[in-house]
This record gives C-alpha cells, structure tokens and sequence, in this order.
C-alpha cells in the first residue's frame, strides 16, 4: 500500500471516529421529546454520520485499489449505481407520494383534511421517543377516538350553510388526541344551544386563521366568531415570517426532503433499530429532569404533567417588551384584519385565549421546585436565562405577560375577550387532568372545561342575547368553570 492511501485511509478512520464521538445533548432531546438514537445521537446526527461512513467507504473503496484499471472499474460502478439507484429512488418516491392517502388538502393557506374522511384509532398518553424521563409516570388513560371531516374538509358532523358561531383556530379547535364527542365547540353547541361550526385545523397560524374566516366562516353567515389563539404556538413569528412563500430554498427542502414518503420510512426504521437502545441505562445528566413530570395537586389524587423549556424560555419577558416586541404586532395586525372582516360582514369577532401548560401549571408547584434544576431546564430551551433566584421571582408575572396584553388590547377595541387560564388552573388543582401528561393539547376532561368555560362567558357577558352592532360588552373573564 502507498504511502498515499495509508494517509487516506487514517484519515478517513480519523474522520469517522471524530463524527461519532461527539454526542448530542442528550437532556435536551428527552426534554422536548425528541428521538435519541443509540442514546448519543439525534435524529439529524445519526444521519449526517451515517452519509460521511457511506462516503468515506465509497471513496476508500476506490482509492483502496491495487491498479489503476482496476479503480476505474470501481468508479465506473459507484458512478453505475448512483446514475440507476438515483433515478429509482424518484420513481419510487413519487409512485408513493400518488398513492398514499394525505390527511390534508393544500389548496391555498387556509389548508383542510379531506372531504368526508374518517380516521379512528387509540389515544395513548406517553412519550413518543424511546428515551426519557428518568422517573415516568403514568399518563391520561388510553381510550379511542374517530375523528370525521365534513364536506368541507373541517371537523364538523355536517357542512352546514349557515351557523351562529364560527370557531377557529389550530389543533386547540380541531382536537388533537380526542375524540369527536369530547371537542369543546361540540360541547360548547350542546350547553349554550347553539350553533357552532368549527374551522379549526391542526398547525394554524393567525394569517391562516384570517384567510379561513374569509374564506369559509363569513359566508355561513354567522352572528359571532371565536378566534382561539395559542399561547404555545400564535406569538413565535412575525407576519413576514408566518407568510410562507411557495419557492424557495425551504420549500424545495420541503417537498423533496421532509415531505418524502422514503426518507419518512428510512427515519422510522432507524429509530425502530436504534431509538430503544440505552433505554433503561442510568444517564446522571438526566438528573436535571428529575422533578418532571410534575404532580398536581401533590398527593394521592394528583396527576401528571411534563412540558417542553420553550413553554417557560419563550414566554420569560415582561409585558413591556412583549407589547414591543415583533410578533406580538404581527398577531395585533392580523387579530385586526378579522376584526374588520367580520364588522363589514355584521358579526361580531370573539378571542379566546388557550395558555401553555406550563402557564396553568407554574403559579400551583413554583415554591416546591428545585430552583437550579428548573434554571438547567430553561438552558436547554434558551442561551438567556437569568441565576436561578431571579428566574423563580419572574417566572409568574412573565407568564401572565401576554395574556395581559391581548386582553388589554381587546378592551380598547372593545372585542369580547375570554382567558381559559383561570378555569384550566382551577379544574387541574381539583385534580382534574385538563392535559395530557406527555402531549401540550387538552384531555377530553380540558375540552369539558373549556366549553363550559365558553357557555358561562356567553351568558354572563351577554353575548347570548346581544346584537353584533352592540358597541361594548364586557372584554374579560377569570371565573372558574363549575
């Protein structure tokens, strides 16, 4: 062997060694329930070092050869198998893409599921990666759920022409992990006496919110519309951003990549050949997950409740710089945009406002958490954390932040203003599980509380018998459902 390829091949080992030496940060992954494979390496990692074996194995097979005839018959037959295996790879991507059944139709930004669908299955509350919490605890009981889209393409027992309220919003409306039955504009319909059609869809934003009402809510002519924004997912972007343009670099990465049914196939079997192992193995940095989930009430009757560190990170900031702040004025712009919308079509516009559960979860558990621990988590979330002592003190009062805000901007342009944190956070002390323990989105016990939440706020504020042209009602509410 040449001095040459003696280098080569040391490099390449060198190469290699280097790449799957280096771990990721394996607190952070289970944190946001995200699969760890081997229990080293992310999902991304795992693929980057498994492209630089293939390529180092692939250029040492070529430049391991004894002749120089014979490593041109070695790249002939790298360059055969990439120029056959390529093209092969696309068919069989796109043969895939045509016959695969898609839970949603993109026809324009406000997207849906397609028309008189039905999927059923069995809710199961439980981490979705294979390595987590050193000390798991049980989840919200498993049961079935069936979710059926209308002719329309939304999550509604019939297409209705016209309706009294029009709800909209992301997964908070549409459902996610229940059933038909349990959803709160179900509930809601059943105890106000209403009509309500829902135009929730799971991963809405503000603008598709906007462009749903337009599109679909306004021409069922109804007497008020409920925009339900997240407190998790509504205030991430600004307006420029929330607008996702149809080329692009991203785009292309989308559709060729993160959307390919292949790479979705070659994802699952690695994390089905990987995912499991180290599961099960004491990992000290772990420790610093060691008070989640957390337990509310604390005691016998207590359930459950983990979170991510961007419920906390994202929302640690005061109610002046939130107020200044990009996307809140992204948010105000569009919430206005609906507002006006259904003025000049003669309803009147509602926002309801679904907290974290970190928000409904914090003000009950702050003065028994270990401070330093909860400060390691909020690191793994953001690189500006404050000492712990300062964090603790703020924690609260930051969380109330935007709430605070929207709710004093509906009272200015005097919108009806309903916030489900108090009525969530006193159900969850009672010892009902409003959430799910490994999953953001309400149980069927939180949809139960969210639409008697509703139906009191409807009565009390006297939207149940107002007109859409009343000039002011009150904007606010923080009484418990019963």
């Amino acid at each position: 062997m040449v001095l040459r390829q003696k280098v080569i091949l040391i490099s390449a080992v060198v190469i290699n060694l280097v790449a799957w030496s280096i771990p990721d940060n394996v607190v952070a992954l289970v944190a946001k329930d995200q699969q760890t494979l081997l229990g080293r390496y992310s999902r991304g990692h795992f693929a980057v070092n498994i492209s630089i074996l293939v390529l180092t194995a692939a250029m040492l097979y070529i430049d391991q050869a004894r002749s120089r005839q014979t490593m041109r018959r070695r790249q002939f037959q790298i360059l055969a198998v990439l120029l056959v295996g390529t093209p092969l790879l696309v068919v069989v991507d796109v043969v895939l893409r045509l016959t695969r059944a898609s839970d949603y139709v993109f026809d324009g930004t406000a997207y849906r599921r397609p028309p008189n669908a039905c999927w059923s299955g069995v809710v199961r509350d439980q981490p979705q990666a294979h390595l987590s919490y050193p000390n798991l605890a049980p989840g919200f009981p498993s049961f079935p759920y069936t979710l059926r889209s209308d002719a329309r393409g939304f999550r509604n027992a019939t297409a209705s022409d016209r309706t009294d309220v029009v709800a909209v919003g992301d997964s908070f409306v549409e459902g996610s992990h229940v059933s038909d039955e349990h959803l709160w504009p179900v509930r809601f319909a059943a105890l106000s006496d209403l009509a309500v059609y829902s135009l929730g869809m799971s991963g809405y934003s503000p603008i598709r919110n906007l462009e749903a009402i337009r599109r679909y809510g306004l021409a069922l002519h109804p007497r008020h519309v409920i925009c339900m924004l997240n407190e998790g997912n509504d205030f991430r972007l600004s307006k420029s951003d929330q607008e996702e343009p149809d080329h692009g670099p991203g785009k292309f990465f989308q559709v060729c990549f993160k959307d390919s049914p292949l790479v979705k196939a070659l994802d699952q079997a690695l994390i089905r050949a990987f995912g499991g192992v180290g599961r099960g193995k004491s990992n000290r940095k772990l420790d610093i997950l060691s008070w989640l989930p957390l337990r509310v009430p604390d005691g016998p009757d207590g359930k459950y409740y983990a979170f991510a560190p961007k419920q906390i990170t994202q929302a640690y900031l005061d109610e002046t710089s939130f107020e200044k702040s990009p996307e809140w004025d992204a948010v105000r712009s569009t919430l206005a945009e609906m507002r006006d919308a259904c003025a000049q079509s003669g309803c009147r516009f509602v926002i309801a406002y679904a907290p974290t559960k970190a928000h409904v979860l914090m003000p009950l558990v702050v003065d028994r958490l270990p401070a330093e621990k909860v400060r390691a988590f909020c690191c793994l979330g953001s690189k500006k954390v404050p000492e712990a002592g300062t964090l603790m003190a703020n924690l609260v009062p930051y969380l109330d932040s935007r709430a605070a805000i929207v709710r004093r901007w509906c009272a200015a342009q005097s919108i009806p203003f309903v916030d489900l944190t108090e009525a969530l956070r006193e159900a969850l002390s009672r010892g009902q599980q409003v959430y799910f323990t490994y999953d953001q989105h309400w149980t069927p016990l939180g949809h139960e509380v969210v639409a008697r939440t509703m139906a009191n706020f409807w009565t009390n504020s006297g939207l149940a018998s107002s007109s859409p042209t009343t000039p002011a009602i009150p904007t606010s509410t923080s009484s418990p459902a019963p």
